[in-house]
């Protein structure tokens, strides 16, 4: 089954070709609590991002802070995961009840791309029906 959207009462699946809305209840008592998400990472990701680290990740990850605390992106060569940026991704990380280690692995990398991306589907819309 895939779940296609949900409501405070109500989650909407598509099963083989039918698409079936049931109350959260009967979802809740035939759902193991198993659940693969779709996500798209950000370009040139390839492994967890670590302090002290440069590159282009560590150029992508600043301008999504940067986005998220209102501030200029930094643009320096060389510039890596340390200092205020370190700081801000420790901040984010505990704000979104991960562990804030400063390691930008995928947990962390999908909780900003909810946090910054408005293009990116959801299952709901902030209204019923």
């Amino acid at each position: 089954a895939t779940l296609t959207g949900l409501t405070r009462d109500t989650a909407t699946l598509i099963v083989g070709k039918q698409r079936r809305t049931v109350s959260i209840s009967t979802l809740s008592a035939q759902w193991f609590g198993e659940f693969d998400l779709l996500w798209q990472p950000p370009p040139d990701y390839q492994s967890s991002l670590k302090p002290g680290e440069t590159g282009t990740l560590v150029h992508w990850l600043d301008q999504q802070m940067a986005t998220l605390n209102g501030r200029r992106p930094n643009n320096r060569e060389n510039f890596s995961l340390a200092g205020q940026l370190l700081e801000e991704l420790h901040h984010f990380q505990k704000t979104e009840g991960l562990t804030p280690d400063g390691i930008v692995g995928t947990y962390t990398l999908i909780h900003l791309n909810n946090k910054i991306s408005h293009q990116q589907p959801t299952l709901t819309t902030g209204q019923e029906g």
